[in-house]
């Protein structure tokens, strides 16, 4: 179970990088329009 545990946290942070990369990248595009 703790492996599995790991697999799923590990799997969750790396989902929420990219979201926040995404997110990132939104906000720089915003503020470079306005």
């Amino acid at each position: 179970m703790t492996y599995i545990n790991g697999i799923l946290i590990s799997q969750t942070k790396r989902r929420f990088q990219l979201l926040s990369c995404l997110v990132d990248r939104h906000n720089a595009r915003s503020v470079k329009v306005v």
